[in-house]
């Protein structure tokens, strides 16, 4: 095993570490604490038995296990990059609703200031 595997390997640990203290803390859903495990654990697996990835990348007519390893990290910063906007999207939405909200409701107390202050 050489230093790069050892050095991704306490890396994994200390992730597992905090992934596990995170679902413990209810900060992230079991669910989601499934999907990190088995992407970690891939990780790890792949780490420790590189010609995995070269076989994988053989398999699926793709020259090299790092190519691979390129293409399916691109794909997945992607659909992340994707996801978050689609989310930053719906969070404006809903500020720019709620800021409506207000608004009118402001203005419907200035607009009746007796409500507020019963004489």
């Amino acid at each position: 095993m050489n230093l790069f595997q050892l050095l991704i390997i306490g890396f994994l640990f200390i992730t597992f570490y905090r992934l596990i203290k995170k679902v413990r803390d209810r900060q992230v859903s079991q669910g989601l604490f499934l999907i990190w495990f088995v992407l970690w654990l891939a990780v790890g697996v792949l780490v420790i038995f590189p010609s995995l990835m070269s076989r994988m990348a053989e398999l699926s007519g793709i020259g090299r296990g790092v190519d691979l390893a390129i293409y399916i990290a691109i794909i997945i910063l992607l659909y992340t990059q994707f996801k978050l906007y689609h989310r930053l999207e719906e969070q404006d939405k809903r500020i720019s609703h709620l800021v409506r909200k207000i608004a009118i409701n402001n203005a419907q107390k200035n607009a009746n200031p007796s409500r507020d202050n019963p004489a």
